[in-house]
Formats: structure tokens, sequence, C-alpha cells
């Protein structure tokens, strides 16, 4: 049916020609009636526009289909991330999640001078972290001493002496603390080469750094940042992993882990004893005049594995206080329920993208526990669920339409409506559209927020009267691409000095909700993979998902690469090639961080303990 059915007006306007000069026995066409003619050619018109929408049907029904049974982790919004530093006022401070930080970016319309324009992009962290009032003073590698000031400037301070140096693959730290400050355990290390050429082999082989005291004693390490309210997988509620922000946030961790190291000895509990102007070995390699002038500090040495080559160790940039961000504001609302409504609209502010509820509770002190596969007539008490959309009309038609629809109805079948008077309805459908029309100006609603909301179906519990959400937004993909080295600003908070509140990274990460086609292959992928990585099929499926239109082909191999780990040999590696479209303008440094995200997330899902490769065909 596909071969005959789906043709051009041409084709289908012949093929009936043609039915009908064998019907009547003529053999040109010219012979034919022009009536009969014109009639075949507004004929074949109709059945054209037909044809298309049958074939349309079937994208139209899965995308229906999708809309309703996909699951909203997959078809969400997804901010943007980078990594901030920020150093306390007092001698230690614990950030959390509730705590903001903004960036203020100018209004694209530069004939506008108008500051409210602008448009502010808020962060808080992934996580509770901790910052110390301690800042890196001085580095040594190599046969040079640096002197670092003004965050992540460094100058050379001293020259080694002729044929001394430092041992091959070590660095040494020089910590400067404030005199307040004694403990520095969970003190964090994040590294980042910004001017140097480097690859995800150089963050593997952090995992293998080993750190030493002054007097050369061992301390224990953390790879990755330890947050403050990490909770341990037998104790998160059933369903943690079904929460869209606690996914996000795995994710987000994850990515950044690798570039973090965590000091988290029980030596550091009290650092007094250990500052020192600096290291005995430094007396072989400097003069003792210019080490003289250095300032007392916490000295920590710092050795990488033989793979590690000497000139990324010189352009190994550390610093402290830094922690991962994400692009999300929380907002707090109140609503008095009614007993004839347990529904709760989120509407969002202009721009702003519904991503999560952070805390549901009442005037009863009840907290609300979200169950996100149960039916709404089925919602326990104190519990709720989550609707995009939907919950308000299973079809788009507006209240205007529906009128015009009975007065159609009303027409058409006057017979049907006979006997409760069709003059009377007349009058009644007029008079509720005229009260509409008053509705509508009063509320002044425009096309422009015809977007699906967001509900909360709820339980009460207790007959509670007033509830209090606390809900998050994000703005998605307006929130890319925000250079590193930006400056950000505290938000109803004095914990952090101002100057040194800048972004170490630039913000990535950022995605709108999924549109039609992309919603389809999310539904395709949840379906079929429930979000977790075992074949093949599933490899090419979230490679599809996350890429979206990005990509065209995806294929996978096989390979054998040496580890970068100086205790293993070869690795087996699975080979993504990816084929990018034709039209697709992304640098190299986009694709790097594309696919290092990508590579993150499939690890998470996998189940299998794999080391993936990707490539560009």
């Amino acid at each position: 049916m596909s071969s005959i059915f789906y043709n051009s007006k041409e084709e289908i306007r012949t093929r009936m020609l043609r039915n009908a000069m064998d019907f009547w026995g003529n053999t040109n066409v010219n012979d034919m009636d022009p009536l009969v003619k014109l009639l075949i050619e507004a004929l074949s018109t109709e059945i054209f526009n037909v044809s298309n929408d049958v074939k349309n049907l079937e994208n139209r029904v899965l995308n229906k289909i999708s809309r309703i049974l996909a699951s909203d982790y997959l078809t969400s919004a997804l901010p943007a991330h980078a990594v901030l530093k920020g150093h306390p006022i007092e001698s230690g401070e614990v950030l959390g999640t509730n705590n903001h930080f903004f960036y203020r970016k100018p209004n694209a319309n530069e004939g506008s001078k108008q500051k409210q324009d602008d448009t502010d992009i808020f962060f808080s962290p992934v996580g509770n972290i901790k910052v110390y009032d301690a800042g890196i003073r001085y580095t040594a590698s190599g046969r040079y001493l640096y002197e670092h000031n003004d965050g992540s400037h460094k100058t050379v301070l001293l020259n080694a002496q002729q044929s001394a140096g430092n041992e091959p693959n070590t660095l040494w730290l020089g910590i400067e603390c404030s005199q307040n400050l004694t403990d520095l355990r969970d003190l964090s290390l994040f590294f980042e080469w910004p001017d140097y050429t480097t690859s995800d082999d150089l963050y593997t082989l952090l995992s293998v750094v080993k750190c030493y005291t002054n007097d050369n004693k061992d301390l224990e390490l953390l790879n990755g940042l330890k947050y403050q309210d990490e909770q341990a997988k037998e104790n998160r509620p059933v369903f943690y992993e079904q929460n869209i922000i606690n996914l996000l946030t795995r994710d987000i961790k994850e990515y950044y882990s690798k570039r973090f190291i965590t000091l988290t000895d029980d030596q550091l509990a009290d650092v007094s004893a250990m500052k020192a102007a600096y290291p005995q070995v430094f007396t072989g390699m400097f003069n003792a005049a210019d080490l003289a002038r250095l300032k007392p500090c916490v000295w920590l040495k710092l050795t990488f594995p033989a793979a590690m080559p000497a000139a990324a160790i010189d352009e190994l940039q550390l610093s402290l206080n830094c922690f991962p961000v994400v692009n999300r504001r929380l907002y707090e609302q109140k609503y008095r329920l009614k007993d004839t409504n347990n529904i709760i609209p989120i509407k969002p502010a202009n721009s702003e993208l519904f991503l999560s509820v952070n805390n549901l509770f009442d005037d009863k002190n009840t907290h609300y526990s979200e169950i996100p596969y149960t039916q709404a007539d089925h919602n326990y008490e104190g519990s709720y669920s989550i609707r995009n959309g939907g919950a308000e009309r299973f079809d788009s038609r507006n209240a205007h339409q529906l009128i015009e629809y009975l007065f159609e109805l009303l027409r058409d079948e006057k017979a049907a409506f006979a006997s409760y008077g069709s003059d009377f309805l007349s009058s009644m459908l007029k008079t509720l559209e005229q009260n509409l029309a008053l509705i509508e100006r009063k509320s002044r609603v425009t096309k422009d927020k015809a977007g699906a909301f967001n509900y909360l179906i709820i339980k009460p519990a207790n007959k509670a009267t007033m509830l209090y959400l606390q809900y998050w937004t994000t703005l998605a993909d307006a929130a890319n691409n925000i250079r590193r080295g930006s400056k950000v600003q505290q938000f109803e908070m004095l914990k952090l000095r101002d100057e040194s509140l800048r972004l170490m990274t630039t913000t990535t990460g950022g995605r709108n909700s999924l549109g039609a086609t992309e919603r389809i292959q999310a539904y395709k992928y949840g379906l079929t993979t429930k979000d977790r990585i075992v074949t093949q099929a599933d490899l090419i499926s979230f490679c599809y998902y996350e890429l979206g239109n990005k990509i065209n082909d995806v294929k996978i191999g096989k390979g054998v690469v040496v580890s970068q780990n100086p205790k293993e040999g070869f690795q087996k590696t699975v080979d993504i090639y990816l084929k990018p479209v034709d039209n697709l303008r992304l640098s190299a440094e986009e694709w790097d961080t594309l696919l290092d995200l990508l590579k993150t997330k499939l690890i998470n899902r996998s189940v299998i303990n794999s080391h993936y490769r990707f490539f560009l065909n």
C-alpha cells in the first residue's frame, strides 16, 4: 500500500486519468471531457492531502504515546554546570545546596541601556561542600620555585643552583593558612591544565598520585570531592534513583570527580606544628638567603606516576576551595488547599524551566514524599506525583474552540437537541462565550505562554489547610558557554569574599526539554534499556538519545590500548565511532567536552566494567 498510496499529486492524477481512459476505451487524454479532467484534478488534490495525513499518522501516534509514557527524567531540561572558586571570610564555611550565586549576563541588545534587561543566571553547589581560609602560596617543580598570587597567576620566584633540582615527577605545595585555621581535613585540590593540550588520560593518572607531609609521612587521599551530605546507598530512600535532581547531580559529580583529590588523613587535624618556611630538601637546591624570605606554610609533596610528562607538571594549575555548581534556582511558594482540588500548578518565571521538587510540607509539619509511578487515584496520604502537562485536559483545544464545536453541533444536529430547546441552548452558550472572553481579557492569556505546565497531584494528610512548596528551576541551554574566569556574585548570603568568586571552567551541559523527535528517541531508549547499558544495541540507543541530531550514524568495535596506570598492562576497549551530521559546526574543544560528558554518563549507566573510547568519523 505504501508504494502506491504515497505519491506526488501528479502521479495520483496521471493514474486516475489512465484508469478513466481504460474504463471508457479512450486512447488520447485530450479526447476526454474537460469537466471530467477538472473533477479528477480536484479529486487528486484531496487524495494527495489524505495520503500525507496517512503517512504522518504513525509519527503523530508515536509522538503522542512518547509524550505520555516517556519518563520525565529522560525528557526534562538539563542544567548547565561548571566549577566555581570562592574564598571564605571565616576560617571555614560549609556551602549548602540552598546557597546561591549568580552571573549577570548582559543583554544581547546593545542599543538597550536598561540594567533590568540583563539576565541573572543562578548557580548552586551540587552538594554540601566545605571551604577553608587557605590558599596555595608556593609551588616547586623541576628547578623552579613559583609564587602564586591573585588566584591562578604564578611567577618564578627562585631558580635552583647548578646541577640541583626537585625529584622527577614531584611537585611541592606551600599552603598558606589563616591563624585561626588548624584543621585541614577534607581539603580538596582542583587540578587543571588550561594552557596545555591535554587528554582525558592525564586526569586518569591523578588516581595514582601520592601525597606526603614535609617529614615524608604518607597521607590518605580520596579521589574526587567529599560532600558533607552524601548518603550511603543502603540509607537512600526507595525512589532516590528516580528523582531527577539526584540523577543530574550524580552525573555532574562523576564528571568532575577525576579533577579533584581530597586530603582525608587525620594527621591534618592540627597543622600548627606542620607550618615551616620551607622543606629541608630546599636547602640543597636554593640559596639560603632567598629561602629565608619565604612565608611559613604547610608544605605537601605530590608524586606523580612516570607516565605524567614533566611539561604537564610544569603547566599544572592547582587551586583550593573549588567546587562544582549547577545552574538552578530555588523558589518557595505556598498554597491553600481546597477539598475539591488536589492539583497544584507550577508556573516558573519567563525563560525558566521546571527542574525538580526540593521539598513539600504542610502546616501540620508533614513532609510529603514523591511516588513517581503511582496513579493519581491511588496516591497514599502524604505523597505527591509530578505530571508534565496533561492534567488540565487531554487535548490541546481551548474553551473557545470547544464552544465553537458545540455551536456547530447544534446547527448540524438540531433534532438531537430538540427536546432541550435549541434557542435556549444557543443563548446560554453565547452568554458563556462572553464570560470566557472577559476571563481571558482579565488574565491576559497569550499564545506565547501556552506551553505545558507542571503539576503536583497530592494526597493531603492530617486535614492540612496550607502547603509549602520548594522547587528548582533552570535556564537549561541559555546558561551554556559562560566563559572561564567570569565573575559571579553571592545571592542573599555573605560567606565568601566577593573578589574571589570566579568560574574555573566554562559552563556546559545545558539542554532544553526534548522536542517531538528527540522525545520519541528517549521513549525508545527508556523502554528498551531502563537507563541501564548492557548490549551493543543499548549503547547505540544511548548515543542517539544523548547526542540527538548531532550524529547520523553509530558503529561499535573492539580494540586494545596500553593502560596509563603503571600497575596495569593492555586493556580491552569498546570503540564507539560516531559520524557527525554534515552541517554541524562544532569545534574540536566542544566535541571533546561533549564526548567527555557522554563517556561519564555511559560509565555510570553501564553494568559492564568496560573501557570506552570515542572516535569521530
